[in-house]
């Protein structure tokens, strides 16, 4: 059985979700429930959980507080949350799963299959700190990418531009390039508190502090990575305000 551990202040969200996690799969889970932040954590010291459904907003301390207070954490976390836009991105760019309140149950069962089906537990601690970060700044400073079973973890800093490739993106940065099974779009919408990004064409976003030339004749950039890109007329204004 998998030892899950819920983490809720309301007594009706904990009942809930342990009867669809019954519905799931029954005889899977060996749920125990925690109301608060402190309780959770001495359940999580005392039975060591295999899964973890933790809840962001509770009083006196909330769910990033819990987790920052943990020293080991080696178990997958499915986020509850009725949190704003701008966290559920926080959520997304770090490759956590996340419930929105009400819970959908279609949205719960395929997090399960994810988590469940998790190798390798030690992931779980980098996401954890692009997810720790992202929340501290308040924009998506840290993207985890996978790569190779695995994850990196991306500064924003480090991104030079992103070009749209079909059905994902290739992002740049000096030293390496990444692909990534998203539409440019997505990262249009993740970076939007980052100003120094600015889509410039239909299929590339640009990191503006790494902008070496603008040539208005060509209607093109060079990056610092000697990368030409052109520039599209209905983006040619905001272009020019960010780099002036």
């Amino acid at each position: 059985m998998v030892k899950t551990l819920i983490v809720d202040d309301e007594l009706k969200a904990r009942e809930n979700l342990a009867i669809l996690l019954e519905a799931y799969e029954p005889t899977t889970f060996d749920i125990t429930y925690a109301e608060n932040a402190d309780e959770a954590k001495r359940l999580i010291t005392k039975n060591k959980p295999e899964l973890l459904f933790l809840d962001i907003e509770m009083p006196n301390k909330n769910g990033f507080q819990l987790i920052n207070e943990l020293e080991v954490i080696d178990f997958p976390i499915i986020f509850v949350t009725a949190y704003d836009h701008y966290a559920i991105k926080a959520f997304e760019v770090s490759a956590f799963d996340y419930l929105l309140k009400p819970l959908d149950i279609e949205r719960l069962y395929l997090s399960l299959g994810r988590v469940l089906n998790l190798s390798d537990k030690n992931t779980v601690f980098k996401r954890l700190k692009a997810l720790q970060e992202n929340e501290a700044e308040g924009k998506i400073t840290k993207i985890a990418i996978p790569e190779r079973g695995d994850y990196i973890l991306l500064d924003t800093k480090e991104i030079i531009c992103i070009e749209a490739n079909r059905a994902y993106v290739e992002i740049y940065t000096e030293k390496s390039k990444y692909i990534y099974a998203k539409p440019l779009k997505y990262f249009e919408d993740v970076l939007t508190e980052n100003s120094q990004f600015i889509r410039v064409h239909r299929s590339w976003i640009i990191n503006t502090n790494f902008v070496e030339k603008y040539s208005k004749r060509d209607a093109e950039i060079l990056m610092k990575n000697q990368l030409k890109i052109s520039v599209s007329r209905s983006y040619k204004e905001e272009l020019l305000r960010s780099i002036q």
